[in-house]
């Protein structure tokens, strides 16, 4: 996102953009209530029929662990580890939930957490294991975490721009796509 905005001002200096975040079910709804253009969501089977839905970015879940698990699997890591969850609600949680059932991975959930710092220095601190999708995986952390893709092949989480049809301020919502969609396959590199 902060590239894309980068770029969309170098070119157009009078936009002005507010950025929120929210989850997926709030955002989907402002956007029908005409209270936001559009949104960056995890695509959601549940979205209401009236939302266009763009596509962005896919990319793999990935298990985060100390460093000190490294070599082990994502089943290994996830039995053998306290679990720490993000958000419930999250729609990213909910394609973590039902992998984790589709496989028979039972995990021992001791926290759920809506922040993503905390989240990363849970696990730093060796309190447990976690899933995130690569994205969220703070590039400076990288390193000092052990990471390994969450099934094989990896869980894919699909991120999209969802907005009304035949929105009255078209032209703009196709630049801010077409910048989205630019900055995505310059992060998709980084993977």
């Amino acid at each position: 996102l902060p590239e894309a905005i980068k770029n969309l001002r170098n070119s157009h200096r009078q936009l002005q953009v507010k950025v929120s975040s929210n989850l997926t079910g709030e955002l989907s709804n402002q956007v029908l209530n005409g209270k936001i253009d559009g949104a960056l969501i995890t695509q959601s089977s549940n979205l209401d029929e009236k939302l266009v839905v763009r596509p962005i970015l896919t990319e793999p879940l990935m298990v985060l662990a100390p460093k000190d698990q490294s070599g082990k699997s994502d089943i290994e890591l996830l039995k053998q580890n306290s679990f720490i969850s993000f958000n419930r609600r999250a729609a990213v949680s909910r394609i973590i939930e039902i992998e984790l059932r589709r496989r028979k991975i039972e995990v021992d959930a001791i926290m759920e957490l809506d922040t993503l710092e905390i989240f990363h220095t849970m696990i730093l601190e060796g309190l447990g294991v976690g899933i995130l999708p690569m994205s969220s995986i703070r590039n400076h952390l990288r390193e000092k975490l052990y990471l390994v893709p969450f099934g094989s092949p990896p869980v894919q989480r699909k991120i999209v721009m969802i907005q009304l049809e035949n929105h009255h301020r078209q032209l703009l919502i196709d630049r801010v796509y077409d910048a989205l969609v630019a900055s995505a396959r310059l992060q998709k590199t980084k993977f």
